[in-house]
């Protein structure tokens, strides 16, 4: 009980003091408890023999267009709004890339999902009743986009696992400014998710760097649960599925993830603060990941017309940094994916708009600050 109390107190104390207070509090790592010690570990300073990481790659797609109908509920504009974002905010950080998705294989895909429905979605051979479960028509422009979705991911995954010698090691980070369709099943389609990036990706992890990657966590930290993935990996031990979600915001059947956390609606930033803090930790103990995927969807912000919960942009600056934070402690390489943000106006000019935006750059320039050499501490809720 004592090592517990211990272990909490020292998560805690993160909040307020960041990685670089918390440095000059455990210079002494020898009594530490185990879970101080990593974290006292990874706030040890950079020196002569640091190691060299090659550059953040960001891969995007936004290239892909799809002419929506008129009114539709998803908003398709807002990944190259987004991604302008980033990419001005992030202008004088040189460490950063941004590259255009490849499409995904059939060979990754048919790691995850049955050969038989990714051929039926290819070739447009899918019922009504999908379409309206999917939220989407068939077209091939829908096609080169779902396929973009899930290729961006696997290739942030291949940007942190492969070694370059000439550049030194793989960086640290890598991230899809899209990505997180985590409504998608084996063999169905839900929620706007054809395909499940974060699935296939994964299991290309385990299938291309086996001397890497032998446990994988999913931190899944938009308003929805994590559905399809808690089903695609209920039987798969080296994948731990991680879902923070609105009580409240089910649209389907509940399924059960390894550690499922619902939020009450209306819940605001302290309280919902207080619950990841209670939560992510055991997450990154139990599963101690080699590879962590986030699942950054901003829908639980306060301008977002789907989701429940009630938080800021501060209040998810914060979220983000912490899943961050835990990454660089259990140095678990990280990629990161878009998720869920659909704007209560859709008009351009609106703040609700401009709120939504703003938030998914927060999640890029954030993971590119901290993992390439930007401030690590925890910003003041205001």
């Amino acid at each position: 009980m004592r090592t517990w109390t211990l272990m909490m107190v020292t998560v805690l104390s993160l909040v307020g003091l960041g990685v670089r207070g918390f440095k000059t509090l455990l210079n002494d790592k020898r009594a530490l408890p185990p879970t101080r010690q990593r974290f006292a570990a990874s706030a040890t300073p950079s020196g002569a023999g640091a190691v060299v990481r090659g550059p953040i790659q960001f891969f995007y797609n936004d290239i892909f267009q799809v002419d929506m109908p008129e009114g539709h509920r998803f908003p398709m504009e807002k990944y190259a709004a987004f991604r302008r974002q980033a990419q001005q905010r992030l202008y004088s950080l040189p460490s950063v890339s941004f590259h255009p998705s490849p499409l995904a294989s059939l060979a990754d895909l048919e790691t995850t999902h049955d050969p038989t429905y990714i051929q039926r979605y290819l070739t447009g051979h899918i019922t009504a009743q999908e379409k309206r479960e999917s939220g989407f028509d068939w077209n091939e422009q829908h096609v080169n986009r779902t396929l973009s979705s899930v290729g961006g991911s696997v290739a942030a995954t291949h940007a942190v696992l492969r070694q370059d010698n000439a550049r030194g090691l793989a960086p640290q980070v890598g991230a899809h400014l899209a990505g997180g369709t985590h409504h998608a099943f084996k063999a169905k389609m839900e929620g706007f998710c054809i395909f499940s990036d974060i699935a296939v990706a994964a299991n290309v992890a385990l299938r291309d760097y086996p001397n890497q990657v032998r446990k994988i966590l999913i931190v899944d930290l938009d308003v929805h649960q994590g559905n399809g993935n808690a089903v695609l990996f209920q039987d798969d031990d080296r994948v731990y599925t991680f879902s923070m979600h609105c009580k409240g915001n089910y649209f389907s059947d509940k399924e059960q993830s390894d550690h499922d956390v619902e939020v009450e609606a209306n819940t605001g930033d302290a309280g919902y603060l207080a619950l990841l803090e209670q939560h992510l930790p055991l997450a990154f103990e139990q599963s101690k990941p080699d590879l962590v995927f986030f699942q950054a969807g901003i829908d639980p912000h306060i301008s977002d017309r789907l989701g429940k919960l009630s938080l800021t942009r501060a209040g998810l600056q914060r979220r983000n940094l912490r899943v961050f934070q835990f990454a660089e402690a259990y140095r678990s390489k990280c990629v990161v994916v878009a998720g869920g943000g659909y704007p209560s106006d859709s008009d351009p000019s609106s703040g609700p708009y401009g709120d939504v935006i703003a938030a998914h750059a927060d999640v890029y320039v954030g993971a590119a600050e901290f993992f390439g050499g930007g401030s690590k501490m925890v910003p003041l809720l205001r």
